[in-house]
């Protein structure tokens, strides 16, 4: 049977390589050769500048004369050796600037090597982890399994681990609680097939949002987020359909979480989506008094009476065929429990 270690994965994630680790320290911008060809420069204007206006240009033939040729030699000497000390500079810095580019150059070459490296390794480990959920490794349990598929979450593997869980989960191979975290990885990506993919899944697995208890909603708070693709929105409030028609027959009935969720998608901008909410949740309405409330995790109360206003605000409703369907199934649930209470919310 094979094992899988989920240490030696938890650190390759697409952070584990940095291009910066990398870049090497670069030469300043203000080349320093620049500012010494210049202050050399400007000495040597303002010596000659000095000589031709003290006449060392056209000294006298006396002694003074002599002395004067003498002074002007010196100071060309020293300018001369000024000079000298400025190609000196320039020379050292051009070749510091070409190892700095050679070094730059390596550097780029080091960072596409310790890339491969790693996509190399993320391969490797995301093949044994398919390895250990492959039909022959019937041993493998379901810690295992979940392992595994966190492990594919780890490395990025997002959409293999969405596929894999379609096909585990039904079959109970797959925890409530590794699917939440898979979910909630997937609808936090940037890649709208992967979130089209988690809205897919969920909607097929929708009757194992309840737990005993406690629900895997892959939304922080049962916020509605209309900022993901529309076909992972579509999945998402048919999901929530499917998860409030299988804990709607409960009895004494109350405001449930998944109506929360349905409270939200009546914002949402597509008219099939709103559609649906509003489909499910005027029944809702229908069934339950105008007090009944529910904590929407974030300390706010919502009501069945805020609820029916939203509804009432809202454009009318788009009929798709999805919100007859659940217009219907709710209709006929409902029909078999108890009528409208009248009493205080059960959950006080």
């Amino acid at each position: 049977m094979l094992t899988f270690d989920l240490r030696q994965t938890a650190s390759m994630n697409e952070g584990t390589i940095k291009h910066e680790d990398f870049v090497p320290t670069k030469q300043s911008a203000w080349k320093p050769w620049v500012a010494a060809s210049i202050a050399a420069l400007s000495i040597l204007a303002i010596s000659v500048g000095l000589m031709a206006a003290l006449g060392l240009f056209t000294p006298p033939k006396d002694d003074t004369g002599a002395k004067s040729l003498a002074a002007a030699v010196s100071l060309v000497g020293a300018v001369l050796s000024a000079v000298v000390a400025l190609v000196g500079t320039i020379i050292k810095y051009s070749m510091d600037d070409r190892n700095a580019r050679q070094a730059e150059l390596e550097a780029t070459r080091n960072y596409a090597l310790a890339t491969q490296a790693e996509q190399r390794n993320r391969i490797e480990a995301a093949i044994r982890a398919v390895d250990l959920l492959s039909e022959n490794n019937e041993d493998a349990t379901r810690s295992q399994m979940g392992g595994a598929l966190l492990a594919l979450v780890s490395l990025g593997e997002l959409d293999l681990a969405l596929s894999l869980l379609a096909q585990l989960w039904p079959d109970g191979k797959a925890t409530a609680s590794v699917a939440e975290v898979i979910l909630i990885a997937a609808l936090k990506s940037k890649s709208t097939q992967t979130q089209m993919a988690a809205g897919v899944v969920l909607f097929q697995n929708a009757a194992n949002i309840q737990q005993a208890g406690y629900n895997i909603w892959p939304l922080q708070d049962l916020i509605w987020r209309s900022d993901l693709h529309v076909n992972c929105r579509l999945g998402l409030v048919l999901s929530a359909a499917e998860w409030l028609k299988s804990i709607a027959k409960q009895d004494p009935p109350f405001l449930q979480d998944p109506a929360l969720v349905l409270y939200g998608a009546l914002e949402d901008p597509h008219p099939g989506v709103a559609g649906i909410a509003a489909a499910c949740l005027l029944l809702v309405v229908e069934r339950l008094p105008g007090s009944y409330w529910a904590d929407n995790g974030l300390g706010l109360r919502i009501t069945v009476d805020q609820i029916s206003e939203r509804l009432a605000k809202a454009r009318e409703p788009y009929f798709s065929s999805y919100a007859a369907k659940y217009d219907w199934e709710l209709r006929n649930v409902y029909s078999l429990l108890t009528p409208k209470p009248r009493s205080k919310n059960p959950s006080e």
